[in-house]
């Protein structure tokens, strides 16, 4: 984790405090980029949210967010004063560029078999 990944962690956690709830949930993948889990119902709010101390620099966010019409519902979320607050009684610096890309995507219907004909490797073994 590089200290990026310790502010998403902070906010995630006090957006967590602050909602009484949990409402996010993190992990990371193999390096220092955070995966962020979040039911449909918060997306926005959340997304709000990291885009208030994670700002695109100057591509718009149609460079920024995978998905540019939840970015730009996003932008038009008027976050509770309370919510930044919270966020706000951690000591962490944010800047422009400290995130360079946002992907927004909903869960799959998780692993399943496929016919040798629809994967990518079809292995026979005798």
């Amino acid at each position: 984790m590089n200290d990026v990944s310790k502010n998403i962690v902070q906010i995630i956690t006090r957006y967590n405090e602050w909602a009484g709830t949990i409402r996010a949930a993190y992990t990371f993948d193999a390096g220092p980029n955070a995966v962020i889990y979040t039911l449909e119902k918060y997306q926005l709010e959340l997304l709000a949210l990291l885009l208030k101390y994670f700002p695109p620099q100057d591509s718009g966010t149609n460079e920024y967010v995978s998905n540019e019409n939840l970015a730009q519902k996003a932008l038009d979320v008027q976050l509770d004063p309370s919510l930044i607050d919270a966020v706000e009684k951690s000591s962490s610096v944010y800047k422009h560029g400290d995130v360079k890309m946002m992907y927004c995507t909903r869960a799959g219907e998780g692993a399943k078999r496929l016919d040798p004909t629809e994967s990518v490797f079809a292995f026979k073994y005798e």
